[in-house]
């Protein structure tokens, strides 16, 4: 895994910072504070509807990149579609990091 962002992703699970799957985001962003929604390029538009919509009504920054394969190798999982961050400033790192490359 050389690309930075999934490196960093990597590092929000293990500190604790994330949020994996679509149960556990919806119920996350309708209760607590959620800074970013990381959604899978291959997710079914119905969830990617969904979750635009509720990330718009609250303010969330959502990034829709790589597959889910990707994204759940970075967090140690088989495959994962939603992933979000409850960290600002990790939140914020990885919009970073994401905006340069």
């Amino acid at each position: 895994m050389q690309d930075k962002f999934l490196q960093f992703l990597s590092l929000c699970k293990r500190a604790g910072a994330t949020v994996e799957g679509y149960n556990n985001a919806m119920q996350c962003v309708k209760k607590t504070k959620i800074y970013l929604c990381i959604i899978s390029n291959d997710v079914s538009q119905n969830t990617l509807d969904k979750f635009s919509k509720i990330c718009n009504d609250q303010e969330i920054t959502m990034l829709q990149c790589y597959d889910k394969i990707t994204l759940g190798r970075a967090v140690g999982r088989a495959e994962i579609n939603v992933i979000c961050l409850k960290d600002k400033n990790m939140s914020h790192r990885l919009m970073e990091i994401y905006e340069s490359k």
